[in-house]
């Protein structure tokens, strides 16, 4: 879903994570925000792939921290002003409730696509590249969704599902963008190809 966003143009950042041979399209994620969300993570003894909740009160831990300013700072300097621009990061749907404040603090406007894919596929994967247990995969994948419905639930947000997105790409495209009150894009036929 992200890499149809950067094919229509919208800003992901200036510094991406890197392809990885189990990834060889790119993760469409941003640096920093993945360094962020792993330092969030790692103040409270937690990582990506940890199956317990957050600790209770854990956004106390930050409060006044300089964690916050270094964000306040990216979201400053990487996020165009007046430009669509989309951030991609699956630790988001658990660490929302920092981050929020922070876009409000910066007047980011904020929309939310929720792609929900089979949890059995994602098993799969984490199978292949981390050598999870299929149990292991379904607890991350429902924490993370029911975290993520719930980080959002009074906010612009739509769902994308992802087989839809990979028969019927632009009209997924388009139907989220109507959903989450943006302008539908417009896709230009030298992208068709790649879409």
């Amino acid at each position: 879903f992200t890499g149809i966003l950067e094919l229509l143009g919208i800003h992901l950042g200036t510094k991406m994570l890197e392809t990885q041979p189990d990834n060889p399209k790119g993760f469409f994620e941003n640096k920093y925000v993945v360094q962020a969300n792993d330092c969030i993570l790692e103040t409270l003894n937690r990582s990506w792939d940890d199956p317990f909740p957050l600790p209770p009160n854990w956004l106390e831990r930050f409060e006044g921290s300089q964690l916050l300013v270094d964000i306040r700072n990216f979201l400053r300097a990487d996020i165009i002003e007046n430009q669509l621009s989309a951030l991609k990061d699956p630790r988001l749907s658990r660490l929302l409730p920092l981050w929020l404040p922070l876009f409000s603090a910066e007047a980011v406007a904020t929309h939310f696509a929720l792609v929900i894919r089979s949890p059995l596929e994602i098993a799969d994967s984490l199978a292949h590249r981390n050598r999870f247990s299929t149990e292991k995969s379904l607890v991350l994948w429902m924490q993370h969704m029911m975290d993520a419905e719930r980080n959002t639930r009074f906010l612009k947000r739509g769902f994308v599902n992802f087989e839809t997105l990979l028969s019927e790409p632009r009209d997924c495209v388009e139907r989220i963008f109507r959903n989450i009150g943006l302008n539908v894009p417009i896709f230009s036929n030298e992208r068709s190809d790649e879409l």
